[in-house]
């Protein structure tokens, strides 16, 4: 996973484009009634199956070949969702997204569900071991200047709550990732988990200070250290921002 995160360096120049014409297909926005906005990121049509960063969802390969399909699994309302599948491989998808409101003033929530079928095997597969940091799935988000990124992951072995700090350096720019364990263990297999995390509060408690902006994220699978296998389903990702205080 480690030298993998620098695709958001290379996004920023991304940044300046202009709005692609999918951008309202893939990138659904929206208001509830008490002024919360939220923003969802299907995958149903909006999967490129290329690695050029103009597309939505458009792939990171660190160690392929990748392999991915969208899904729509049983009581799931019908929803789009992706399938990863690592076979001793590195890959993700990933989006950039340069319209993003800014977070100042308001609590940025990161919703998402996921469901593993397996993950990296036996002792060696240990996020807190930067030559065994294989993880079945993993949810990345990237702030600001794209160089501060926060990693959620099922690890095999380290308990939940668990946090690391990996450090990179690509073109001279420093990239910092704080990886956070939010599922743990084979016991899960096969059962959907959802997730809801503050990610004002998460940056806060892994980097000492409040985020400004999101500049991208990612889903990603990898299995490349252990040489093993890791498979599972993952929803969209859905961002809702509450109404900002007067």
């Amino acid at each position: 996973m480690r030298s993998f995160v620098c695709i958001f360096a290379l996004g920023l120049g991304v940044l300046l484009a202009p709005a692609p014409a999918w951008a309202e297909e893939c990138r659904h926005v929206g208001v509830d009634s008490d002024g919360t906005e939220w923003l969802e990121y299907p995958f149903g049509g909006c999967v490129s199956g290329t690695n050029k960063r103009s597309d939505p969802w458009f792939e990171g390969i660190k160690k392929g070949p990748p392999s991915y399909k969208v899904v729509t699994p049983r009581g799931r309302d019908g929803v789009p969702h992706i399938f990863l599948s690592s076979q001793a491989t590195s890959f993700s998808l990933n989006w950039i997204d340069k319209d993003f409101p800014a977070l100042e003033g308001r609590t940025p929530v990161l919703k998402w569900s996921w469901r593993a079928e397996n993950l990296p095997v036996g002792e060696r597969a240990d996020v807190r071991v930067g030559s065994r940091c294989d993880n079945g799935l993993q949810v990345l988000v990237a702030f600001d200047d794209g160089q501060t990124i926060i990693s959620y992951v099922w690890d095999t072995n380290a308990p939940v709550d668990t946090r690391t700090t990996e450090g990179f350096k690509f073109f001279g720019l420093g990239i910092v990732v704080k990886v956070i364990v939010v599922q743990s263990g084979p016991g899960s297999l096969g059962s959907w988990t959802d997730f809801e995390r503050d990610l004002a509060a998460d940056f806060q408690a892994v980097y000492g200070r409040a985020p400004k902006r999101i500049r991208g994220f990612r889903v990603q699978s990898n299995s490349q250290y252990t040489g093993t296998e890791a498979s599972g389903v993952i929803s969209p990702l859905r961002f809702e921002l509450s109404a900002g205080s007067d």
